[in-house]
């Protein structure tokens, strides 16, 4: 069986894996729609900085949604408004699943650790998306929340493993090494705060380059590139560091719209 990985813009994937249909964290507005995003870098710069490949209507054909976490640029009101309410939305806690109830989505399932998908396992693992000290100020904590990443992994298929909106942490480094995912997606974008101090909030190319040491086989998939103001690394400079680093070989850094199979 072959599975692919279609790409839409910044985070958003539709993923035909082990026979089901996945459209993970989906972002349809159009380019500027979104408006500016205040506390973080270039904040006076609209989101989404660049249109959608295609039409999102492509996409709505999925038989679950995956939401790592509800940020606009993960979940926006064109998706709310576009996907059918009666799609069975799978979430990381609760609260994300009572606010998804209030647009009219009452098919909401928390997948509170793992479950099993018409025979697919998928598991949920924790994220931070931040830094320490990011989150030890409050505002900062409740502008980022929480955010997970899924492992998903099919019989006699290969397992890829969706990080999130997340840094490289003790935590996140202990999942990949028990994990062993086959794909490793990241969100690569190198996110900044406006204050320099607190450093990035998802993952940059040094990154990346550790956890290809973590698992010099898997082959990593890095996106949440060139779509939003305060993402900072380009795929340039991202390709030029890979073949520098030398695991430019087992590094996809797919263009928006683009797809492969594996």
């Amino acid at each position: 069986m072959s599975n692919q990985f279609l790409f839409l813009r910044n985070a958003t994937v539709y993923l035909n894996y082990g026979g089901q249909r996945f459209l993970l964290d989906p972002m349809f507005s159009e380019k500027a729609a979104l408006g500016c995003f205040p506390s973080t870098v270039n904040s006076e710069t609209p989101n989404p900085t660049v249109e959608l490949p295609f039409s999102a209507e492509e996409l709505v054909d999925a038989d679950a949604i995956l939401l790592t976490h509800l940020h606009p640029d993960h979940w926006d009101e064109a998706a709310a408004l576009l996907i059918d309410k009666n799609k069975t939305v799978y979430l990381q806690n609760e609260e994300d699943a009572a606010k998804l109830q209030v647009q009219g989505f009452q098919q909401t399932k928390v997948i509170e650790r793992q479950l099993s998908l018409a025979g697919v396992y998928i598991e949920r693992t924790k994220g931070q998306h931040g830094s320490d000290l990011a989150y030890s100020i409050p505002e900062g904590a409740k502008f980022l929340g929480e955010s997970s990443g899924y492992y998903l992994q099919a019989e006699g298929q290969a397992s890829i493993y969706f990080l999130g909106d997340t840094i490289l942490t003790q935590g996140v480094k202990a999942d990949l090494k028990r994990l062993a995912p086959d794909y490793v997606v990241i969100n690569a974008g190198d996110a900044r705060l406006a204050e320099a101090d607190l450093g990035a909030i998802i993952m940059g190319k040094e990154d990346i380059a550790e956890i290809h040491q973590i698992l010099p086989n898997s082959k990593l998939v890095a996106i949440h590139l060139e779509a939003l103001a305060h993402c900072v690394l380009s795929r340039k400079e991202l390709s030029q560091f890979a073949e520098e680093q030398g695991f430019s070989a087992k590094l996809i850094i797919p263009e928006d719209g683009s797809s492969f199979s594996f």
